[in-house]
């Protein structure tokens, strides 16, 4: 139920950056992030697929949320997962995530 509900509000954070309004988009975001934790810690997950895709949207919406330490730990754990071989689609997402999350690093 989490998850479902949780995709409900990632749709509705599409809608609203569509329709330019920021504020709206970032609520929705928060919820959905929170709602696919929810559906993760709470082990409402089928297989190893929607396990991987659950963590690597965490990172994704953390990155959007401006939240690059969450995202950056979240891509880490998707990639470091064990069945992530198996899943070419999502590592190669991951692995996109994991650069993007680099280049927005400040320099040193």
């Amino acid at each position: 139920m989490y998850r479902k509900v949780a995709g409900l509000y990632h749709r509705l954070a599409w809608l609203a950056r569509a329709g330019g309004n920021v504020d709206a988009e970032k609520a929705y975001l928060t919820t959905a992030r929170a709602g696919y934790k929810s559906a993760l810690d709470n082990n409402h997950v089928e297989d190893a697929r929607t396990e991987l895709l659950l963590i690597y949207l965490l990172g994704e919406l953390s990155r959007r949320l401006g939240d690059t330490t969450e995202a950056t730990r979240w891509a880490s754990n998707v990639l470091g997962h064990p069945q992530i071989g198996a899943h070419k689609m999502i590592n190669d997402l991951a692995q996109n995530l994991r650069t993007e999350l680099r280049a927005a690093r400040p320099a040193s």
